[in-house]
């Protein structure tokens, strides 16, 4: 049988909501083990959902209805919880698969950490300047001097990417997008100096001589590596799964950055 759980903001709307679709949805609750996932809030709600349950990702289906600001991620509006909550007893819905980006960041003791990211991973080094080189699938790119690297997703090219004035992706695509942030170009040091769309069987490598001190970011979380080595990231086989609201991406976009009405 089918279990769910909800993750909400704590706001008055949010709350309600949730008693709402507690109340009235007929799937057992189980915040250890749902399949359907329901987030009530804005991106931040979804992304934070998203990672809490990582590990069994292939298996659950997000509603996410939005209660916050732009709700990219969000496809259902509150006041189309009747909508969600008929859908979801009825078992009745269309499904949106989102690919991942997949990443391995290897320590100075041969230490790896491993995940998942729905927008995108940055590497940084806002103190001084990140001196790494970067490779496609062994190949070497570039010798990247700047403040850092942006790595995204379709999905995220709508996210941090396109204030790096990346471009955006349409999510059909199976493909992803490096770009670099503030990059040093100069008589003495290149770069590309664009960002630059990757096919799926793509492999990028960023890679320090030494061990270095750098701020990795994967989605909304941030984590401070103290004796980093190497990143790796690729477009991952695994999806996410969304209920969607026959709303396209065009609408989407339009919805988030275009239209002010």
């Amino acid at each position: 049988m089918l279990k769910y759980c909800v993750v909400s903001k704590s706001d008055e709307v949010s709350i309600n909501l949730k008693n709402k679709i507690i109340k009235e949805i007929k799937l057992e609750y189980s915040e250890e083990n749902p399949n359907i996932v329901i987030t009530i809030g804005g991106d931040g709600t979804t992304l934070k959902a998203l990672h809490r349950y990582e590990n069994m990702i292939e298996r659950i289906l997000f509603f996410g209805i939005n209660t916050g600001h732009l709700g990219f991620l969000t496809n259902f509006r509150p006041d189309e919880i009747d909508k969600v909550i008929t859908m979801i007893n009825e078992s009745m819905f269309a499904v949106e698969n989102v690919g991942l980006l997949s990443y391995t960041i290897t320590m100075k003791n041969g230490e790896k950490i491993e995940g998942l990211a729905l927008n995108e991973v940055t590497l940084i080094n806002p103190p001084r300047t990140l001196i790494v080189d970067v490779s496609i699938n062994e190949t070497l790119l570039e010798h990247f001097r700047g403040t850092g690297l942006c790595i995204s997703t379709p999905f995220g090219s709508t996210a941090y990417n396109k204030s790096l004035h990346g471009s955006v992706v349409d999510p059909s695509l199976s493909a992803f997008q490096l770009t670099e942030i503030a990059s040093i170009n100069s008589n003495a040091y290149r770069t590309l100096g664009s960002p630059i769309l990757l096919a799926n069987d793509k492999i990028v490598k960023i890679q320090s001589h030494q061990p270095i001190e750098v701020y990795f970011t994967v989605d909304q979380l941030s984590y401070k590596l103290s004796d980093f080595v190497e990143l790796k990231c690729s477009y991952d086989e695994k999806y996410v799964k969304f209920a969607h609201n026959n709303i396209g991406f065009m609408d989407r976009l339009k919805k988030a950055f275009i239209n002010n009405n």
